[in-house]
């Protein structure tokens, strides 16, 4: 999908070149989980831009910011993609429900339903000056989250996935990132399940010194045994 996204950006392609790709794509995907003998299946998230980044084009009340550097994967240096210009929406929805629909044509196995979570994407947006900082942006995009599952829902999704970074995260403390969470999966009518990333994404860890240790918690006291 990379070599179809690269024409994609030179003009290379027509509107039904798009969708034919993006269709044998996400076949492609669901017939290999079929074969593996996979319980609950997904579409590959082949319609989307990475896991997350295709969905800032349906959010209104930001803009683009302009990276210094273009070249490689966007590090540590390109946090920052978006900045706040208003309110936070998404009158149009983010298009749950129509990548179901597809899948829905192309497999009679439950399908997984992922989404990213308020915090993954606050993570790149800088508040301007709209927001206080991200925490107060998470707490924004809970609500519209919590619409966008609902619509998934209505469409016939019946397990979501909420993808997350660590929760041990600077801007969202632990007691508000399971609020977060709550806010985000109330009302909802399907067996739900929140993803931890803490891998290396792309071979490319987000920050130097990585832990699941919290570090507010005391440390258990070493004992020393002699031989």
């Amino acid at each position: 999908m990379f070599v179809v996204r690269e024409a994609m950006k030179r003009g290379e392609l027509g509107s039904v070149d798009i969708r034919e790709a993006f269709d044998d794509a996400t076949n492609l995907a669901i017939i290999e989980q079929e074969e593996a003998g996979v319980d609950v299946i997904s579409d590959g998230e082949m319609r989307r831009f990475n896991f997350l980044v295709g969905f800032y084009d349906s959010i209104q009340g930001l803009e683009k910011i302009p990276w210094e550097r273009q070249l490689g994967y966007p590090g540590p240096d390109m946090i920052d993609a978006f900045r706040a210009t208003g309110d936070l929406s998404t009158p149009n929805g983010l298009g749950l429900p129509e990548e179901l629909h597809y899948a829905r044509t192309r497999t009679s196995k439950p399908l997984v339903t992922p989404l990213g979570g308020p915090v993954t994407f606050a993570f790149h947006i800088n508040p301007g000056k709209v927001y206080g900082n991200k925490n107060d942006i998470a707490w924004a995009f809970a609500p519209l989250i919590n619409a966008e599952l609902k619509r998934a829902v209505e469409a016939g999704a019946t397990h979501i996935q909420l993808d997350e970074p660590s929760a041990i995260d600077d801007f969202v403390p632990l007691p508000d990132f399971v609020e977060l969470f709550n806010k985000c999966v109330a009302g909802l009518n399907a067996t739900l399940d929140l993803h931890i990333c803490f891998g290396n994404f792309m071979g490319r860890p987000a920050v130097a010194h990585r832990t699941y240790e919290r570090a507010d918690l005391p440390r258990p006291e070493r004992r020393h045994h002699s031989s």
